[in-house]
């Protein structure tokens, strides 16, 4: 007979499909547990697309973002000098990212928001250039809640466990934020600036809109 781990791994070949338990029942039945996993970011590396769900578990790779044909929204995620790995992502598992990078704080803010339909479009900037260490979170309205997670220059020397915590603070700005945001009237919701900053004296978070 076929084993649970040999029905799982056959299962698992699809990496739309999550199995939440295999098991068997008396006399001869085979109760089989899935969910489907949803498309939900488009990370673009060259001229490719790779798909994620919300568990940023590899979904499909694509040259292309179609409007039709699949099942909810798609986030495009662009990333510029952020250290990804892309040739180790393999389909159906979670992709590998430093947590401590800003991939990693970007996922940090992508798992605090219950709801991520408010958003047109995601960017993610890593060391050097212009917009060095941030993150932009693009909103359908033209708003953009922008985090600056860069160390002001004079607390550039502070270890780096106060380092993490102080973007740590920065994450956990983020449903503030977004109630901020909601609470904007139409018109203020047509464009401008939310950010979120380290100050230059103590490392509190400051958030103004603009």
């Amino acid at each position: 007979s076929v084993s649970e781990k040999e029905i799982r791994e056959e299962l698992e070949k699809d990496p739309y499909v999550s199995v939440v338990n295999v098991s068997r029942r008396f006399p001869d039945a085979v109760v089989v547990e899935i969910e489907e996993r949803t498309e939900c970011f488009a990370v673009k590396n060259g001229e490719i697309y790779f798909i994620l769900d919300r568990g940023f578990n590899l979904l499909d790779k694509r040259t292309q973002l179609e409007k039709q044909g699949y099942v909810g929204k798609i986030l495009p995620v662009e990333v510029k000098n952020v250290d990804l790995d892309f040739s180790s992502f393999r389909a159906g598992k979670p992709i590998t990212y430093d947590e401590t990078g800003m991939f990693g704080y970007a996922v940090k803010l992508f798992r605090s928001l219950d709801d991520l339909n408010f958003l047109r479009s995601i960017s993610v900037y890593g060391k050097g250039g212009e917009r060095e260490e941030r993150i932009y979170l693009n909103t359908e309205t033209g708003v953009s809640l922008e985090f600056r997670f860069v160390v002001p220059r004079g607390l550039a020397d502070s270890p780096s466990s106060v380092v993490a915590a102080a973007r740590d603070a920065l994450c956990d700005k983020i449903g503030e934020v977004k109630s901020a945001y909601d609470a904007l009237s139409e018109k203020e919701k047509s464009e401008g600036y939310y950010l979120v900053y380290m100050t230059d004296d103590d490392f509190s978070v400051r958030t103004e809109y603009t």
